[in-house]
């Protein structure tokens, strides 16, 4: 199999600007899969305004494209992993199982693992498959009512967090 070098030290170069958002945008179409802006901001724990910025940032480097999807009362963009995204998720995993990321994988793993032990948390990742199913099933506006849920929660374990962060900082 024939790299092209160039194109490889872009794209490296390329994951090594991405925020942490960015990465975490990447890596939840490469493993979820395609979605709407308010399944993605679902998936991120997050409120579509802001991912909007970091999304269309990453559709001018060409690592994500948008499709027009107008099912339903949702309509608006189907967002998806380009080629070069995919590419980038593999570099980023690479980078991340080398060790090279050091303190922010741990300070984000450790954010995770605490997130998931909040049954919370199930429970919107849960709103969030029944969406996701009941838009394969052609039931759009029970998807809507399934991650419009899912936002809601996500926005209380969102102010949750905040407040705890802000709490642990002050000591």
């Amino acid at each position: 199999m024939a790299s092209n070098t160039f194109g490889d030290q872009a794209l490296r170069e390329t994951a090594q600007t991405l925020t942490s958002e960015q990465r975490q945008l990447l890596g939840n179409l490469n493993d979820r899969g395609p979605g709407l802006l308010l399944e993605l901001a679902v998936r991120q724990l997050t409120f579509p305004e802001q991912i909007s910025a970091p999304l269309n940032d990453l559709r001018e480097r060409g690592l994500v494209r948008a499709e027009p999807f107008g099912g339903g009362q949702i309509g608006g963009e189907l967002y998806y992993l380009t080629a070069d995204g995919r590419q980038v998720v593999g570099l980023l995993r690479e980078e991340a199982a080398r060790g090279e990321s050091g303190s922010s994988v741990t300070t984000r793993s450790a954010a995770s693992q605490a997130q998931s032990r909040d049954p919370r948390l199930q429970e919107a990742e849960l709103l969030q498959k029944l969406g996701d199913l009941a838009v394969q099933s052609g039931m759009v506006d029970d998807a809507q009512t399934y991650y419009k849920q899912a936002l809601d929660l996500t926005r209380t374990l969102a102010e949750a967090s905040s407040r705890y962060t802000t709490d642990q900082g002050g000591r």
